[in-house]
């Protein structure tokens, strides 16, 4: 990896004449789960104006404007013959947050892919070191397999390059195995904190598992379940086919959090009026765990509801592996849920 203190700078390692470069605009069709480029940042939501006016919180204006340019869930497909590519990139954080690796806030996390079944095999994750946040890598690319990079989970893609060797070309990759996006809204453990790589987010794993688009609505420590969050998720432009709500704890209190839920998901529900809904429980949280199982018990009577309770889901697992907090997953906590999610959407969807 050559460190750089210029997006343009020259490479040292690297002949960049043998290369042809394509910037973020030029790589939207190979963009997955990106809802919005605004002056080449991808971002979640484009006005995030009627949320400030909703909350009127100062804390939680600036929690949403950090977690909205971090690109949780976006990842990167595409077939090339080129026989190696480049990453350059240019980050807004130069350091880790505390309580996740670099390869998880700042990672670039590739798979390759078989293209007549679609399965992914990881192949590296790359990261810049601390206090690096310009950097280039170059990749080797397996012949005849698809390439897919998830992008950083907690930290902002300033400016990207994808460089390919000349004469080469980019490609679409294999389409889905499902042709339906699945959308998850939700809290920092929803965006990928504290997943080992950007990858091991559940909602990444849930992608890769079960073969379908995702778009990563989280918003870490700014998950409050706002009506304006609802409308503005509710107009994502892609064929949903199921709806995740991971929303609990980033609530001021139980109270506002028994006054919100309810009016979200409703609210939620008529933009899709005939969608499975997966309700995640929060772990070790009595008092908001039994409120959404409660809810779900009785939206069940009549709606495409499910519940996951994380305190079920993870009675029989070593408790000390299964957090770094007793709040945030680590890698074990992120596959169970993903797995369990996956159960759901397959006789769901």
């Amino acid at each position: 990896m050559e460190f750089l203190t210029e997006f343009g700078q020259p490479l040292k390692t690297i002949n960049e004449s043998d290369y042809s470069f394509y910037d973020i605009e030029s790589l939207k069709e190979y963009l997955f789960g990106c809802p919005v480029i605004s002056n080449g940042i991808i971002k979640k939501i484009e006005d995030l104006q009627p949320i400030f006016d909703e909350n009127n919180d100062a804390l939680t204006d600036k929690l949403l404007v950090d977690s909205n340019d971090q690109p949780s869930g976006v990842r990167l497909r595409f077939l090339t013959d080129s026989s190696h590519i480049i990453i350059k990139a240019k980050l807004k954080r130069k350091y880790a947050h505390g309580k996740m690796l670099l390869y998880c806030s700042s990672g670039f996390d590739v798979y390759y892919g078989d293209c007549s079944t679609g399965k992914l095999t990881h192949q590296t994750v790359i990261a810049p070191n601390e206090p690096n946040d310009i950097f280039a890598e170059k990749l080797y690319i397996v012949p005849g397999k698809f390439t897919e990079i998830h992008f950083p989970n907690y930290n902002c893609i300033m400016e990207l390059a994808i460089g390919i060797e000349n004469g080469e070309q980019l490609s679409a990759a294999p389409a889905y195995s499902h042709n339906k996006t699945v959308l998850f809204y939700g809290n920092s453990m929803t965006q990928g904190a504290s997943a080992s790589r950007s990858g091991n987010s559940f909602p990444n794993i849930v992608s890769r598992q079960f073969g379908c688009n995702i778009v990563n609505y989280s918003f870490s420590g700014a998950c409050r379940g706002e009506l304006s969050m609802a409308d503005a998720i509710g107009k994502d432009e892609n064929e949903v086919g199921a709806v995740v709500i991971d929303y609990s704890r980033n609530a001021i209190n139980l109270d506002e959090f028994k006054s919100r839920y309810e009016p979200f998901y409703l609210r939620l529900r008529e933009y899709y009026p005939r969608h499975p809904f997966i309700f995640i429980g929060a772990y070790k949280a009595y008092g908001y765990n039994l409120h959404i199982k409660n809810f779900y018990e009785e939206r069940r009577k009549n709606d495409a509801v499910y519940f996951v309770d994380p305190d079920k889901l993870f009675a029989e697992l070593d408790q000390v592996a299964l957090s770094i907090d007793n709040v945030h997953y680590t890698d074990i906590g992120m596959f169970k849920i993903a797995d369990e999610i996956c159960k759901i959407l397959s006789y769901s969807m």
